[in-house]
Parts: C-alpha cells; structure tokens; sequence
C-alpha cells in the first residue's frame, strides 16, 4: 500500500513538474547563473557589495553573454549552403597543399557531375 502511495505522489509531482513555463525555466536558471557567479567572485576574494564584486559580476555575465552569441554564430554558420563561389574557390585552391584534397568523405563536399570532381567550403578541388 506504501509502495502505491508513493508512486501516486511520485506521478502526481511529474504530471505537476511539466506544467513550468518557459519565462519560468529561464528565471530559474539566470537565478542559478547568478548564484553561481557570485559564490565564483566571491572565491576570487571579493566581497558582497563593493565595486570589484560589481565588476566581476558583470564581467561573467558579459562573458556567458559572448559565449552565448559565439554558439548562436556557429549554429547559424553551419546552416549555410555554400553556392557557386564555393565550387569556383575550391578549384582555385587545387594546388595549394594548406587544404585538404576533397573527396566523398569531406564535410560539405559536392560532386560537381560535369567534371566527376569533388569540391568544398573547406577543401580543395583534386
């Protein structure tokens, strides 16, 4: 009978748990930000309250906020299509050794069907 009572209140709290909203997610987790900030400035000596606390605090939250805008530029980096300039650049780049030679296995490489030769954003066209 315990057993059934906890299960009850165990699905009765997961039910309840997935009613957060989102705005509530995301206070709850810049308040842990912020936690976590200030027990890291005030490991680094400063004290509650004072400028140098103040200045730490903005400094960790511009360098979350740089991470964040780094990860938002890759995301939308690896979504671009390359076009017809790619394919003109990686035959250009046909003798240069800094790049690798494309093949099937390059990441973003194509075939471009009237040559049979394979090129890429980040290759070169054998």
């Amino acid at each position: 009978m315990k057993r059934l009572h906890l299960i009850s209140a165990l699905s009765a709290w997961l039910i309840l748990s997935g009613c957060v909203s989102f705005d509530e997610i995301v206070k709850e987790q810049m308040k842990t930000d912020e936690q976590r900030d200030q027990e890291r400035c005030s490991s680094y000596g400063f004290r509650i309250g004072t400028g140098g606390f103040g200045n730490c605090m903005l400094n960790l939250s511009a360098q979350r906020e740089a991470e964040a805008a780094n990860r938002r530029l890759a995301e939308a980096m690896s979504d671009i299509h390359w076009g017809p300039d790619d394919k003109e650049r990686s035959f250009m780049r046909s003798g240069d050794s800094r790049f690798p030679v494309c093949s099937a296995t390059s990441e973003d490489a194509d075939l471009d069907v009237s040559s049979g030769r394979w090129y890429g954003k980040a290759c070169r066209a054998q």
